[in-house]
């Protein structure tokens, strides 16, 4: 691949998405939900992290798979976090 007159690998590019991919599951777990992220209890989900990452990007990016199915999962979502806050709640 050829960019801005400079090759690059389509190693280098999975490289540099994995390490974003990373970095924003980090940062969307620690800003925008405020609690540790699932791998912290499990470290099977260390490999599922990148999924959710790419999915959402797709999702808000490009709007896949926008529809009822997405509402049902959102909620389930929410539900969990509000969950998970409300015990936090109660340990404090």
């Amino acid at each position: 691949m050829n960019f801005a007159g400079e090759s690059y690998s389509l190693l280098y590019w999975a490289t540099v998405l994995h390490i974003i991919s990373w970095i924003a599951q980090f940062i969307g777990h620690g800003v925008y939900e405020g609690r540790a992220p699932a791998l912290v209890d499990n470290l099977g989900f260390a490999f599922l992290a990148p999924f959710f990452v790419s999915f959402e990007f797709l999702h808000y990016g490009f709007g896949y798979k926008e529809g009822p199915e997405m509402v049902k999962v959102r909620a389930a979502i929410a539900n969990d976090i509000k969950e998970f806050r409300s015990r936090k709640q109660k340990i404090k």
